[in-house]
């Protein structure tokens, strides 16, 4: 009895020395994967992005060309007579 007793606490003893070892291990996987994952956001965020900017310019590019439009009809407009 007491043979089993002594190895369950030698057990126990490795394990605990041991365990700042595993967990490193298991977290650094873990690490590992959020740190893939983040990366994919962050391509997927910069992708996103460029295509804002460049709704936000052909957007600008419209509204300029509608107000040379609107310019160019108040000129025909005040043309006309009353």
């Amino acid at each position: 009895m007491a043979d089993t007793i002594d190895k369950r606490v030698q057990d126990l003893e490795y394990l605990l020395a041991h365990l700042p070892e595993d967990l490193d291990a298991r977290f650094g996987g873990a690490d590992s994967r959020m740190n893939a994952r983040f990366d994919q956001l962050s391509i997927r965020l910069q992708t996103m992005e460029r295509r804002l900017q460049n709704v936000e310019m052909a957007l600008a590019s419209q509204g300029a060309k509608i107000d040379k439009a609107t310019d160019q009809l108040a000129e025909i407009l005040q043309r006309l007579p009353p």
